[in-house]
């Protein structure tokens, strides 16, 4: 039976943290660039971690095998180590087994591995510094997937580059070998000049446009979209609730509408969705209606979110103690 969960834990550290994420970037004038990113910033990858401070120096933690902490060597570090000092840095998304970092001028930076081309480069196999996306400098944001990037530009263009094996990126065949719906130069994902903002998951990803609708592409196997139809973008359906927050995790998502009211939808093999069934949902569906929620985060088979009040709520796969409880399984 499905249960949510919460633990204090993880409240304070989240809590230490958030002070600071109204904080301006010290030295640097404002900007659409600058204002969009808060420092310090946290961001979860496969097996590695990064922790952007809040004078822009980068600690990071975790698996290193294919150099994805920038340390300049493939060493595993099991607590963080200072590996970026520059200050320059506004944001660093960790992804499957590559990273990905934005620069206060607009550079776009990526470091780790490249086998499905995430270093948008084809004579790299892996990186232990940070290389340079092309040479354009007018980048807003980023997000790392499994083995695919996302980006935003300021003409409100869309562009990714990596793996585009579930359509990530653009339709992709599924009668190609893996290898052969590699992208390693980004391209522009639709013609559309209205988009303000991304989110990605592992396989599936989505984008805000400036009249506040959301969309999706990518991997449909188990209704994460939130909609029917193909896999490639369409505007999220399913419902007349606005919805004002996503977050993608492996197979499923989350929402929280515009009344502060929680909803997921997507794969439920351990109850991620969290509505008290291991049923998959493949439009968005009401998690709860009474509480006012104002942040959620979801994992590979686990959700998290924040309640208003500000108590931490965990639900889902527990077989590596992600809920916070040694004695509970999902």
């Amino acid at each position: 039976m499905q249960q949510l969960f919460r633990t204090r834990l993880i409240y304070s550290i989240i809590l230490f943290l958030s002070t600071f994420l109204s904080f301006h970037l010290p030295g640097v004038e404002d900007s659409d660039l600058v204002s969009r990113h808060s420092r310090p910033s946290i961001s979860a990858g496969r097996f590695h971690s990064h922790l952007l401070d809040q004078n822009g120096v980068l600690w990071s933690w975790g698996s290193n095998i294919y150099g994805q902490l920038a340390t300049g060597d493939t060493t595993q570090h099991f607590s963080p180590i200072e590996s970026l000092h520059s200050g320059e840095w506004i944001k660093v998304t960790a992804g499957g087994f590559h990273s990905v970092g934005l620069k206060n001028d607009g550079t776009i930076w990526v470091w780790g591995g490249n086998t499905f081309g995430q270093l948008a480069r084809e004579s790299v196999l892996v990186s232990t510094i940070p290389l340079q996306v092309g040479n354009d400098s007018d980048w807003l944001d980023v997000e790392a997937g499994r083995n695919y990037n996302i980006a935003l530009k300021s003409d409100g263009t869309l562009w990714g580059w990596g793996l585009n094996s579930e359509s990530q990126l653009e339709p992709a065949d599924q009668t190609l070998d893996i290898l052969d719906r590699v992208i390693f130069n980004p391209i522009q994902i639709m013609p559309d000049t209205d988009w303000v903002d991304i989110e990605v998951g592992e396989f599936h990803a989505g984008a805000y446009k400036s009249d506040g609708t959301f969309w999706t592409w990518g991997r449909h196997n188990e209704g994460q979209l939130g909609r029917d139809g193909a896999p490639f973008p369409a505007c999220v359906i399913g419902s007349d609730v606005k919805f004002t927050q996503y977050a993608l995790g492996y197979r499923h998502s989350l929402a929280i509408s515009e009344a502060g009211y929680l909803y997921a939808w997507g794969f439920n093999s351990d109850g991620q969705v969290g509505d008290g069934t291991l049923q998959d949902r493949s439009i968005p569906r009401l998690v709860d209606g009474t509480a006012k929620w104002r942040a959620i985060s979801a994992g590979t088979l686990h959700s998290t979110a924040i309640q208003e009040n500000g108590t931490i709520w965990l639900w889902g796969d527990n077989d590596w103690g992600q809920l916070g409880f040694p004695d509970v399984m999902d």
